[in-house]
């Protein structure tokens, strides 16, 4: 499994957030490393980016974790626009289960749209 864990500028091509640096684990050797890509013009492999230097501190979700936040989220309210939005039919927000999500500051200040998402058609999470 690798999860993205920070995006930095690549030194060949200069895209400013072009390489994204990857926490690599293979659970069933009990591994971790690290690897990096650069999505933009030289678009190859980079290797390790913090090979001798300090790796930022990861957190990676647990199974419990991603449960608690779906619970979190299926308390918020269903999103239904009175219209279309973006496009796209209000009909389809409601069949997708789309979610209004508020701050996280006051609680009450409408923020984003959480879309959910499925894996092999159950709910794994809510980007």
């Amino acid at each position: 499994m690798a999860t993205c864990i920070e995006k930095l500028e690549c030194p060949d091509c200069g895209s400013p957030q072009g390489i994204q640096t990857y926490l690599n684990v293979d659970s069933a050797l009990d591994m971790k490393w690290y690897s990096s890509f650069c999505h933009s013009a030289c678009w190859e492999n980079k290797g390790d980016p913090y090979s001798g230097k300090m790796a930022p501190q990861v957190h990676v979700k647990s199974a419990s974790d991603i449960r608690e936040e779906i619970e979190c989220i299926r308390n918020c309210i269903i999103f239904k626009p009175r219209s279309s939005y973006r496009g796209i039919p209000s009909s389809f927000y409601r069949s997708w289960g789309c979610r209004l999500l508020h701050s996280e500051f006051d609680g009450k200040t409408p923020y984003a749209i959480g879309f959910p998402v499925s894996d092999y058609g159950e709910l794994s999470g809510v980007p």
